[in-house]
């Protein structure tokens, strides 16, 4: 990570919140610490409002230089804390001092992490057509979650200068059919209408064994969503750090047809 500083306000600024970054600069000779941001001081600790200018430079010095304004300083209230200027840069000269402590950048891995943690996808919600509890042997069963999110969720934050986005799409949903068997499906599945095809069915599971085979009579199945994570670091694309997969348990109750004959 490049050489950098974060300041923030001091506790005698009371204000909160990230301010700008400061990249170390060679003019060490002169106590630049940085000169990178243009923003709006508005609403900044300040000894009195500041001249009417729609354009101000930061400009943080290690020490305080007499010559860099006509006015004397007193040393900062704090080892840890600078004077910083802000100065008008499109017109009139004018500025203000106020100090600022120094706060090392977070790590970029440390903010995402913090981003994917606020990124929760919901557990599924399996459905069968026939029911879980009415399933029949050798008939197809339609698979489908019910009114899941099939869509990229998406988490952005910034600090110390840093930005960093985190995006997680589902991928594919797995079933556990409890007798053996397992389907993974590329989507969340088609829920069944009435007059549907068979054919319609983008996931579906043919159970051939009762599930009276059991000790509890039913099979012990589950469903389980792989969501895979990515990231982005100022706008720059870092690749897939990870998978979070939120999943159900469900039982089927699997029953034969018994054929009757009847005599003629």
């Amino acid at each position: 990570m490049a050489s950098a500083v974060v300041l923030r306000p001091a506790p005698a600024a009371a204000q909160d919140g990230r301010l700008c970054v400061a990249v170390a600069s060679a003019n060490a000779q002169e106590g630049l610490v940085y000169k990178n941001c243009l923003v709006d001081p508005s609403g900044l600790p300040t000894p009195s409002q500041p001249p009417p200018c729609s354009l101000w430079d930061l400009v943080a010095r290690a020490a305080w230089d007499p010559n860099i304004l006509a006015e004397s300083m007193p040393p900062p209230p704090s080892p840890n804390e600078i004077w910083v200027a802000w100065i008008c840069v499109d017109g009139a000269w004018a500025s203000y001092m106020f100090p600022l402590l120094i706060v090392d950048p977070p790590d970029p891995e440390d903010l995402r992490d913090e981003v994917a943690a606020r990124i929760r996808p919901p557990t599924p919600i399996p459905a069968t057509v026939p029911d879980f509890d009415t399933l029949i042997v050798q008939a197809l069963t339609w698979l489908w979650l019910d009114a899941y999110p099939w869509a990229p969720l998406e988490d952005s934050d910034s600090q110390g200068g840093i930005s960093v986005t985190v995006r997680a799409t589902p991928k594919h949903v797995t079933w556990v059919m409890g007798d053996g068997g397992s389907v993974v499906c590329s989507g969340p599945g088609t829920p069944w209408t009435p007059g549907a095809s068979d054919a319609e069915s983008d996931c579906h599971h043919t159970y051939t064994d009762s599930s009276s085979i059991t000790g509890p009579g039913t099979f012990a199945g589950s469903v389980t969503v792989t969501w895979e994570f990515e990231w982005w670091e100022d706008g720059i694309y870092r690749g897939v750090f990870g998978t979070v997969e939120p999943a159900a348990p469900f039982t089927a109750d699997v029953d034969e047809i018994q054929a009757i004959e009847t005599g003629g």
